[in-house]
């Protein structure tokens, strides 16, 4: 080999006897090449046989920072070195986005960070790959070649079909130990809308982070609009040029958030820059009310299907019920989007209806075009899911993930419902929905969305059971639901086929006790939205009571299994506690014992009270039949973390009364 060998991306190998460093250069025996150029160099090796590696300076200075950020973060399974982005805002309203990744991988936990992954829409904007290396503990560096680049378009589990493509890539031959390293550059040359502009930057994640920076450039004049949140530790300056506008955001040794159960969106709780060059909302609401006014024409054949829908119905509830049904199982939920028009503001009602198929923007405008096509005043409104973080009011932005219809009856009384699903029963909506912010583009207002009260989600459970002399029990249970667990019920057995509903109902009952043997069950209303869906299951369970002594114990079924609460397994927490949606259940058992058994016991009446929910349960006694009576309500949809402890204690307070059984005395031995 003659001297040592720089192989470059574009091919070309350079042969030399030296090699220096200098900046971002490498010197050869007559040039320089600039280190972005080189895909690897390959050292000659020295006579005495050992292979000498001589390390660049940028890689001796990634190598000494991931040695400190090792001592800040001992017991981390990766450490995000550097977490660098600038996003630019040109005078000709393109804007370009470029991010630089240096991660440190210490355990299989983010051998994941091994995989490059992003997401692009080439009729919006084009993606460069400007350097990807993989950085070996002792200064080896293996570039990715650009052969391996893929792109491909995206799957998915769902219905939903999308214009954009993926483009990933491997890092070669890597270990925990090692470092990965990117840098990638997005130029946007046809933005959804040239006058807006809404950067967004988290300055930490699920694994510590030693330095993260972010940097917005505008020209000269334009105004930032932003706020910090979680952001203590995050610096900020304002630097204004002759050409541009500067705002500099850094934070240094970001520690990672701490997992959870029921913990809020991780968008809530990480430290957070949300941005705008907007200074009101009006702009983007006119924008998004001229889309969907354009969409919500109420043509004959929208007017022809609104009227036959409600012909017969008996008042507004009735009519708004049966059009919110006709969406909801005619139009199947299918997403197909290209442009801004259809991703923001869906395609027209009728080309929906003639489709017979849409996704949750496409069947908010039909279903409000049909509402109003009977004179009701409804309006196609935008969300975030209350799994995905919290709308920040004071900056106006793109906002949401998902679209429903708020409705004003001719009352005035005001209803959001959501018809993307298939099996919500009037007026219950999906639970995802619930406590967050909705955007109504056509009225002019950003409104909260309420939580239902726990009746509205109720579950109610009526138990006949009638004891034998041997301890034996024959049990009839009815439940009837509302809300979200009836949506989810209805979803669950229609995706069943008869043979597999009858495996699953012996499966249930043997949860119960495995002497139970099922005798019947039925599913009624299971597609019948306009009454609530019910289950009637009966079933035997010999040698139910076990006994004691001269003591017969009796537990009452089932009830144990829905107190569970998973979600207080901590002793304290450092999060609120979020729940999607309120809670109510409620449970009636009317039990029979022989007249040869005497009763001995039944547990005394509770009642509890707290903040965020209550429990109250009574026996009472007449001849050989026992009534029990029980109710839960939790009203709050989230728990402050500085009341979970009271939380936590009445819920365990709950759970030790039920498990008080009942005591007989005689009984067959």
């Amino acid at each position: 080999m003659d001297g040592h060998k720089i192989e470059l991306r574009s091919g070309r190998v350079i042969n030399t006897r030296k090699i220096n460093y200098r900046d971002d250069k490498i010197i050869f025996d007559g040039g320089e090449i600039a280190r972005d150029s080189v895909r690897r160099i390959v050292f000659e090796e020295e006579e005495r046989g050992a292979k000498k590696l001589e390390i660049s300076s940028d890689v001796k200075k990634i190598l000494s920072i991931s040695e400190r950020a090792r001592k800040e973060f001992q017991n981390a399974q990766g450490i995000v070195l550097l977490d660098d982005g600038i996003n630019i805002f040109h005078k000709d309203s393109t804007r370009t986005y470029r991010y630089h990744f240096q991660g440190l991988i210490l355990s299989n936990e983010t051998m994941n960070w091994a995989r490059f992954s992003l997401y692009f829409n080439d009729e919006l904007e084009n993606v460069q790959i400007i350097m990807a290396r993989t950085i070996k503990p002792d200064g080896r560096t293996i570039e990715v070649n650009p052969r391996n680049f893929k792109i491909s378009k995206p799957r998915s589990e769902f219905v939903y079909f999308q214009k954009g493509k993926i483009l990933t890539f491997d890092f070669p031959e890597v270990s925990p130990g090692d470092i990965v390293e990117y840098i990638y550059e997005v130029h946007i040359f046809n933005p959804w809308n040239k006058a807006v502009f809404t950067p967004g930057w988290f300055f930490g994640g699920e694994q510590p982070v030693y330095y993260s920076h972010y940097k917005i450039v505008l020209p000269p004049g334009m105004k930032l609009n932003y706020k910090l949140l979680n952001a203590h530790m995050v610096n900020q300056k304002i630097i204004e040029t002759d050409t541009c506008v500067i705002y500099d955001f850094t934070a240094w040794k970001v520690e990672p958030f701490v997992k959870e159960p029921l913990m809020p969106p991780v968008a809530d709780i990480l430290p957070r820059l949300v941005a705008s060059n907007l200074d009101s909302w009006d702009y983007l609401l006119d924008w998004y009310a001229n889309f969907q006014k354009r969409r919500m024409q109420i043509t004959p054949k929208i007017k022809a299907l609104a009227d036959s829908l409600v012909k017969d119905a008996k008042s507004e509830d009735d009519s708004i019920a049966r059009i919110y049904y006709w969406v909801q199982q005619k139009i199947r939920y299918i997403s197909i989007k290209g442009g801004a028009s259809s991703g923001v503001s869906g395609h027209p009602a009728e080309v929906t209806l003639e489709n017979g198929f849409g996704d949750c923007t496409d069947k908010s405008i039909l279903f409000s075009t049909l509402l109003r096509a009977i004179g009701i005043k409804a309006y196609p409104v935008y969300i975030n899911t209350n799994d995905a973080g919290m709308l920040v009011k004071e900056i106006p932005s793109f906002y949401g993930n998902h679209a429903i219809t708020e409705i004003i009856k001719r009352d005035g009384t005001k209803l959001f419902l959501d018809a993307t699903g298939y099996y919500s029963r009037y007026p219950s909506f999906w639970s995802a929905d619930h406590g967050v912010y909705a955007i109504n583009a056509q009225l002019k207002r950003i409104e909260f969305i309420p939580v239902p009260p726990p009746e509205q989600n109720m579950r109610n459970y009526e138990y006949t059971l009638n004891i034998d002399t041997t301890g034996g029990v024959y049990i009839k249970f009815h439940s009837t639901y509302a809300g979200d667990y009836e949506t989810g019920l209805r979803y669950f057995w229609n995706s069943k086929k008869e043979k597999e509903r009858n495996v699953v109902m012996n499966s249930m009952v043997k949860r119960v006790h495995p002497n139970a043997k099922l005798i019947r069950y039925e599913l009624k209303n299971l597609n019948n939205l306009f009454e609530p869906f019910e289950m009637l299951i009966e079933y035997r369970i010999d040698d139910y009571l076990e006994r004691s002594g001269d003591l017969l114990i009796f537990k009452l079924p089932e009830i144990d299994e829905r107190y569970i609460f998973p979600e207080l397994s901590l002793e304290n927490r450092q999060y609120d506690l979020v729940y999607q949606t309120s809670q109510g259940i409620r449970h009636h058992m009317e039990i029979t014992f022989p007249v040869s058994m005497r009763l001995v016991f039944v547990p005394d009446s509770v009642h509890l009270n707290g903040e965020h929910a209550s429990y109250s349960a009574r026996f009472s006694v007449r001849g050989n039949t026992i009534n029990f009576k029980d109710t839960f309500r939790r009203w709050d949809r989230i728990v402050p973390v500085d009341d979970y402890r009271d939380y936590k204690d009445e819920i365990e307070s709950l759970q030790s009364f039920i498990k008080q059984p009942i005591l007989f005395e005689g009984g067959e031995q």
